[in-house]
């Protein structure tokens, strides 16, 4: 005889749900964009569910100032939401500071960043200063 949590999962676990769905998985939503992902592959859609920004990324972030960190076969880069490239992917790793608004990254230990329309600074701008 079951009783409690142990009826609870009998229950679930005779339960059959007819639910499908092509996504894998959808996200919060950022910027009136939300990631999406689609047989291991990573894009956007709007509010309304439409695609705007085809599944094509091995990983992608939420927007944040109507831009995303996204990672490809080459490496991570950034995207606006038209899906152009700011900051084309060659980088090993990419993170976004949204209190300045730059993306950075390390090389050889150095730390390393761009603004927020992708052109580098230089290691004495001040930009800099916060994450160090």
């Amino acid at each position: 005889l079951f009783t409690g949590w142990q009826t609870e999962m009998l229950i679930l676990h005779d339960t059959t749900s007819s639910y499908s769905c092509k996504y894998c998985d959808i996200y919060d939503q950022r910027n009136g964009f939300m990631r999406f992902c689609d047989d291991g592959q990573f894009g956007y859609k709007d509010y309304t569910g439409e695609d705007k920004i085809p599944a094509q990324f091995i990983w992608a972030g939420d927007f944040c100032e109507n831009r995303a960190v996204v990672e490809t076969e080459m490496g991570f880069g950034v995207i606006n939401k038209r899906g152009e490239y700011v900051i084309p992917p060659f980088l090993d790793s990419l993170y976004y500071d949204a209190y300045g608004s730059l993306f950075y990254y390390y090389e050889r230990e150095q730390l390393c960043a761009y603004d927020y329309n992708g052109a580098p600074l230089l290691p004495d701008d001040p930009r800099l200063d916060h994450l160090k």
